[in-house]
């Protein structure tokens, strides 16, 4: 059985070669093929990759004209002939067991999709200095077998957000299914966010799917990522100046494809994710037994979220822009005031650096990768790898149910308890000590 690695690209000739060799160092592995999809970069992938050029797995095909993401990924995805394929992103990285951890996975539990939990880097030279080199791994060791359409019904009430759903940029798919979404579909990506897109579609034909609460690859941010670049544009005036080539060129070509619906001039995360769910609703014609978008939750979120990271001038943008479109939303008087005394602040909300170290509960490890030597997510993809032990890990996975049982709730809900009382016992004893 042949594995696809996809790794569409665009003007990021300084990360790509990482993303490539991520998964060319694929340990055994069986049969797997690397493809490289040059949506008409500046500088060539083939001059960028230099020497990788001529490795037996990879092949990179290129177009002279620039398309869209949208439908740059949805011809690099057609170049696959794996019976598994993911598309990894050109400034992500891949870990060396992840085809074999995949592979194993699909033979010996007879599933169309495994998906994972993504470790999270930051490249240097972000804008945020004190998240520079910083990662964030899960460390779970657990496979839950989960119901596609009930994820979809957290998604719409906005309780879950996109990156639970079996999303092709984080999930081992099944050649056969993509192709069945096609079929019913014309396509498999539609909206301006493909990821979220492939996350909706495949969450609901599959129907069930395998979910890893452990990393098989790593979803870096780096200054020339589209996440990245829209944060900081929110953050600048309504002209968008200030170096955003990333951005500015994701807009100006979604525009010429008549994809972009607004040129109110802000981007907010949740209302991107809000199309794609409603397109790829409409398009796969899913009942609302299934999934039925909570708008006024979606807008709860933006307020709660993303108004307050924006400046004073985008902020009154977004709010004419939602008043203007139709039939208001309900809110309380209390809500109302949130928002009021938020446009009040003018200065920006700014990101916290995460807090380093094991958090027991969530399982996760976030570390500073500078004192270990690392400067890109290849190298951590080698160390996380053995970190995780992915090389030995199938014949240790627990298989779980997803959604919890009500006895498993219960677990965790005593489990939380226990952390607090024991918190607040150690508050009590310092206390008594100091006085």
């Amino acid at each position: 059985m042949l594995f696809s690695i996809v790794i569409p690209t665009r003007n990021r000739p300084e990360y790509l070669p990482a993303a490539v060799r991520s998964a060319l160092q694929q340990a055994d592995a069986g049969e797997y093929e690397v493809i490289v999809f040059d949506n008409a970069s500046s500088t060539p992938a083939s001059v960028t990759l230099g020497s990788l050029e001529g490795c037996a797995n990879l092949r990179i095909v290129r177009v002279e004209e620039a398309l869209p993401m949208r439908d740059s990924w949805e011809t690099a995805l057609a170049l696959a002939n794996g019976g598994f394929v993911t598309i990894l992103g050109d400034d992500d990285a891949l870990l060396p067991h992840a085809v074999k951890v995949g592979r194993e996975l699909a033979l010996a539990h007879d599933v169309e999709v495994i998906r994972w939990d993504r470790a999270h880097y930051i490249w240097p030279g972000n804008i945020d200095e004190a998240t520079n080199n910083i990662c964030k791994i899960p460390l779970g060791r657990t496979a839950y077998k989960m119901d596609g359409r009930k994820t979809l019904k957290e998604i719409g009430r906005a309780s879950f957000t996109y990156s639970v759903t079996p999303m092709i940029y984080n999930s081992w798919v099944k050649v056969e299914l993509i192709q069945a979404i096609k079929r019913k579909a014309g396509r498999i990506f539609h909206s301006t966010f493909p990821d979220v897109d492939s996350g909706i579609a495949i969450a609901f034909s599959a129907r069930w799917y395998l979910s890893l609460n452990f990393p098989l690859g790593i979803c870096a941010q780096s200054p020339k990522s589209n996440g990245a670049q829209a944060h900081a544009f929110n953050r600048q005036q309504a002209d968008g100046s200030g170096g955003l080539e990333v951005i500015n060129d994701f807009n100006r070509l979604n525009k010429i494809a008549r994809l972009t619906k607004s040129d109110n001039h802000v981007v907010t995360l949740w209302e991107s994710i809000a199309d794609s769910y409603k397109t790829m609703a409409e398009k796969l014609q899913i009942p609302e037994s299934v999934f039925k978008l909570d708008e006024r939750q979606i807008v709860k979120r933006i307020f709660a979220e993303e108004l307050p990271k924006m400046p004073l001038e985008k902020k009154h943008l977004y709010l004419e822009r939602i008043s203007s479109g139709g039939q208001p939303l309900k809110f309380t008087p209390e809500e109302i005031k949130v928002v009021a005394d938020s446009l009040k602040n003018t200065e920006l909300l700014k990101d916290r650096p995460p807090n380093q170290g094991f958090d027991p509960f969530e399982q996760y490890l976030t570390i500073d990768c500078a004192p270990l030597g690392i400067q890109d997510p290849a190298d951590l993809a080698l160390l996380m790898d053995k970190l995780l032990g992915l090389k030995m890990i199938t014949r240790s996975i627990l298989i779980d149910i997803q959604p919890k049982s009500w006895m498993k709730k219960a677990r965790d809900a005593a489990y939380r308890m226990i952390k607090l009382k024991d918190t607040d016992l150690a508050i009590s004893k310092f206390r008594k000590s100091s006085v």
